[in-house]
């Protein structure tokens, strides 16, 4: 009988851990084209897209306020005097873009939504380019000039405590440790050790007037009364350009009860001597770490370029996607992966682009 039940209990825990098997699928695509995924160990998807746009449906010089992305809420502005429009200075896919323009040498200008969720988990990533020069002075008092790149609001106001919990990404002048935190004082100790999300040597410097990707899996932790790298066990991990920056499973991402209800990108540039200016492409939001990437090499780890692909419909052994070729060339090959809800990663599977002409403002039907 002993035997018996340790043969299923390794079959159980085989069955559990067993990362996804991409079987077959289209060869030759072209963007916005819908295909199918089979295969084995997907699982379910336990989650569904908030945001997702390209920008390409839009008009240059138009407003991003009021406008609807191709997935999600209506676009509604943070600001304080600046603009937030789309133009075609820079465009990491397709001719457009979404560009923040701040007012002075400090403000907030954003754009996202408010009011939807409450979440305990998103999944986000976009493309950025940012021009703009500030002060790379660390010690500079009250404190170092910044970029808070973008902010997560609570539905929590009580106990001192306004629009809790919080996330954001905070990248500071001089130095290449990069915070997340949630406006707490006490979240910020051991900066290094606790909030440090940049352990690649990435700098401001170093990622300005170019395409990035930002990636970033955040997940609230269960007890807000937990203690700080013993008992807590919300999650964070950051990658930019396929590389991870951080991982956490002990992040300790709010002091009191409440979820996420707010979104706003671009958010705060603080300190700048030239004008800072953004674009942003490409962006989307979900409530899970499920997702189909298309990258540049056969294995996960060894891609430096991978593009997000927009999933209709997710099934334990089928997925179907629209294909989002973004920067990929025609007639260049990639690579086709699924993450499943756990962040485990599939094997590759080759596909080419198409030569010809496809359209870039294509919609998911969901």
């Amino acid at each position: 009988m002993k035997k018996i039940y340790s043969i299923l209990l390794c079959y159980i825990c085989n069955t559990v851990l067993a990362a996804p098997l991409i079987n077959s699928t289209k060869e030759v695509v072209k963007n916005g084209e819908s295909i199918t995924i089979l295969g084995n160990d997907f699982g379910a998807m336990n989650g569904s897209i908030v945001s997702w746009d390209n920008f390409e449906s839009k008009t240059a010089g138009s407003n991003v306020g009021g406008s609807s992305p191709l997935i999600g809420p209506t676009w509604s502005l943070q600001h304080t005097g600046g603009s937030v429009t789309y133009n075609n200075i820079h465009s990491h896919s397709g001719n457009l873009a979404a560009n923040v323009v701040w007012a002075g040498s400090t403000g907030i200008e954003a754009f996202g939504w408010a009011g939807q969720g409450p979440f305990r988990q998103l999944y986000i990533t976009y493309w950025r380019w940012m021009d703009g020069n500030y002060d790379p002075n660390p010690n500079k008092t009250p404190y170092a000039d910044n970029h808070k790149q973008y902010y997560l609001f609570g539905n929590r106001s009580s106990e001192g405590f306004s629009e809790f919990p919080q996330g954001m990404p905070l990248i500071p002048a001089g130095t290449s440790t990069w915070g997340y935190y949630n406006n707490v004082s006490m979240a910020q100790t051991n900066w290094n050790g606790t909030n440090n999300i940049n352990t690649i040597g990435k700098t401001y410097e170093n990622t300005k007037s170019q395409w990035n990707r930002w990636e970033f899996w955040q997940k609230l932790n269960t007890d807000p009364s937990c203690t700080i790298n013993v008992n807590c066990d919300g999650e964070l991990t950051y990658w930019i350009d396929t590389r991870v920056g951080r991982k956490r499973a002990d992040y300790k991402h709010r002091f009191v009860a409440g979820e996420w209800k707010d979104f706003r990108l671009g958010h705060m540039a603080h300190g700048f001597i030239s004008t800072a200016k953004a674009w942003f492409d490409d962006i989307y939001i979900a409530t899970t770490q499920a997702r189909v990437e298309i990258g540049d090499a056969s294995t996960w780890d060894t891609c430096t370029h991978r593009e997000i692909q927009i999933p209709s419909s997710w099934q334990a052994g089928q997925i179907t996607i629209t294909i989002n070729q973004g920067s990929f060339p025609a007639k260049s090959s990639a690579y086709l992966f699924v993450v499943d809800a756990n962040g485990n990663v599939s094997n590759g599977k080759e596909i080419k682009f198409d030569d010809m002409a496809s359209p870039t403002n294509f919609k998911v039907q969901h």
